[in-house]
This record gives structure tokens, C-alpha cells and sequence, in this order.
């Protein structure tokens, strides 16, 4: 059926060749985070919603690609419409514009149900140093068409914006846990990412 078809494929997109931290992993990482953060008060309102984002939001996912995100948004869409209207209209745009968010996280504010998925998303930056320096291997390998200088420079870009941002985490309980070790764990990779950079 319809169900069995869509498991198959994005396991095969998740699996697929040249993938290393855009994985399976990453979802069920996002999911225990979703779990974990998702109680009370910040439970998800609709947690239907954020489970489907969560699936699709890097369902196509290519290091070169500035279109990964729009993508996925078109592959949910291509989703909707062979469930026969399972998921409404008004719906699935909530959860293609979700989708589309992960381009830019820090883009405009967040709250409610987008924050709590974007924050799950970003969560692996707030984890002990161990299962972060395995994010940052795997970043690394997916951008192996870089020299490790090039490389480097690039990624030391990204982190210093990302240590730039005032509020790293949308969800005051996801910050006030994880902003702090979040910000140590990029420094820390910017410092050893230096090293690569004076010897180039």
C-alpha cells in the first residue's frame, strides 16, 4: 500500500549513499528530543503535524544544493496527494512551510509547535561533547568534496554565525537546557578547526 511505498522510499533516501549525518539517526535523535520536550505546557499541539515535518524535512538532502528544503516541501506534497486527502490542504502548507524553515532556523521568530520542531532539529548542538564531535565527523564527510582548509573556513562561517545568534533555541526549556553546552561544544570545534586553517 500507499504506507508501505512512502516507508521504503524515504528509508532509501535517508540510506542513501554519500549521507553520514542527515540520517535515519538524526530522525530518531529528533524524535527522542520530541519526546523528551514535549510535556505540559510545551507539548506539541499537533504533534501529527510536527511528525510528518520531521520525516520530510530532509528527506532530499544534497551538501551543493541550495534547493534541499524546497525539495522536501515538493516530495510532502508529492506525499499528500497519494494519500487521497489524508492530510488537509490547510495542513500540508503548515508542514511544507516547516519544512521550508530548516533553510534558516534564525529567520524570523518561532513559537508553539514550528519552535519545538526547529529546536528538536538543532538539538545535537546541545549534546555532551562525544555525540557532538560525531555530528561534526559526519557534517565533515558529507562536505568531502572540500579540502579539509576549505572546509575549515566554511565551517568555521557557519559556527561563528550560529554563536552570533542571541537566542540559539526557540523554547525557553530547550534553551535554558542546551544553549549553554551548545555554544561550548562550537567553540570548541573552532578551535580545532583553526588548526587547519593556519596550516593551509
Amino acid at each position: 500500500g500507499v504506507r508501505v511505498e512512502w516507508y521504503r522510499r524515504l528509508w532509501s533516501l535517508y540510506t542513501g549513499k554519500g549521507r553520514f549525518y542527515h540520517t535515519l539517526p538524526h530522525l530518531r535523535h529528533m524524535f527522542a528530543s520530541l519526546d523528551q520536550h514535549s510535556k505540559g505546557r510545551n507539548a506539541a499541539k499537533r504533534r501529527d503535524l510536527v511528525t510528518l515535518a520531521i520525516f520530510f524535512h530532509d528527506a532530499i538532502y544534497q551538501p551543493t544544493s541550495s534547493t534541499n528544503e524546497e525539495e522536501s516541501a515538493a516530495l510532502f506534497r508529492e506525499f499528500c496527494l497519494q494519500t487521497g486527502g489524508a492530510v488537509s490542504e490547510s495542513d500540508a502548507e503548515t508542514v511544507c512551510l516547516w519544512i521550508r524553515r530548516t533553510a534558516e532556523h534564525h529567520s524570523a521568530p518561532a513559537d508553539g509547535d514550528l519552535a519545538l520542531f526547529l529546536d528538536c532539529d538543532l538539538a545535537v548542538l546541545g549534546e555532551p561533547y562525544f555525540k557532538y564531535a560525531r555530528y561534526a565527523e559526519g557534517i565533515r564527510r558529507e562536505y568531502c568534496h572540500f579540502d579539509a582548509a576549505t572546509f575549515a573556513d566554511k565551517r568555521t562561517e557557519v559556527l561563528r554565525k550560529l554563536l552570533s545568534i542571541e537566542k540559539l533555541f526557540h523554547t525557553e526549556e530547550i534553551a535554558s537546557e542546551l544553549d549553554k553546552t551548545a555554544r561550548a561544544n562550537m567553540e570548541l570545534e573552532i578551535r580545532q578547526l583553526s588548526i587547519l586553517i593556519k596550516n593551509k
